[in-house]
């Protein structure tokens, strides 16, 4: 009983003392920053093509960059047949930019732009680091006396800083371009706010507005030609 007591007792230690070792680690970690940027560029530059394009067969599709486009293609596909679909039953299908302006950038893109980066990236980083570990290489390091955390790990934290800004600018390009094509080729609306048909465009706004002006001077002709000496409303069919 007492063994349970203190096995009980000892686990969310032990937890609190792994997650003080994980942020040891990272604070470790970055703060070989300066000196990885002065002597080791080359491997943070190798790194970064790595990152976007890929090595073996993850290069030969395209790397990243095309898992990251796909991806978020097919997330602003189906935030622009969502906004045009419901948004087309109560007549304001013209919305779905702001639709895409606000869920794309907000919500869908950001979400899927890192799973596909955590499932690529993360997880070759770490597979890459966990075979190093297994066949000795980080030992090997070790005894050149080139230390392990800044030249495996502050180089990959570098390299997946500078690569992430253009990869979600690619993401953030596909999911509105895929969300465009949506509205506006499979939907049928028009683009820069012309309505779903090309005759409703803005010559069309011009015209309906022209015919209005004209019914509304034939209606003061016709009001001025009553007498006004006849009584009650001029208006008014006696």
């Amino acid at each position: 009983m007492g063994r349970r007591v203190s096995k009980a007792a000892v686990t969310p230690v032990d937890g609190i003392a792994g997650l003080g070792d994980q942020l040891s680690f990272h604070l470790h970690g970055l703060a070989w920053i300066p000196r990885t940027l002065r002597r080791y560029r080359g491997e943070v530059i190798r790194l970064v093509a790595e990152v976007s394009m890929g090595t073996g067969a993850l290069a030969v599709i395209g790397g990243t960059i095309v898992i990251v486009g796909f991806l978020t293609a097919a997330a602003g596909y189906e935030v622009g047949q969502q906004g045009s679909s419901s948004l087309g039953r109560v007549g304001v299908e013209a919305m779905s930019g702001f639709i895409s302006a606000f869920f794309n950038t907000r919500e869908a893109i950001p979400v899927v732009a890192g799973v596909a980066l955590t499932a690529t990236v993360g997880a070759g980083f770490t597979a890459q680091l966990g075979a190093m570990r297994v066949s000795e290489e980080i030992d090997a390091l070790e005894v050149m006396s080139i230390p392990a955390v800044p030249y495996l790990v502050t180089t990959r934290i570098l390299a997946g800083l500078i690569a992430i800004v253009p990869l979600y600018f690619i993401a953030l390009f596909m999911g509105y371009a895929s969300t465009q094509f949506v509205s506006v080729v499979l939907s049928g609306l028009r683009a820069r706010g012309r309505g779903r048909h090309p005759g409703k465009g803005v010559s069309g706004m011009a015209s309906a507005t022209d015919q209005v002006v004209s019914d509304s001077s034939d209606t003061v002709t016709r009001t001025d030609s009553v007498p006004r000496g006849s009584g009650g409303c001029v208006l008014c069919r006696h």
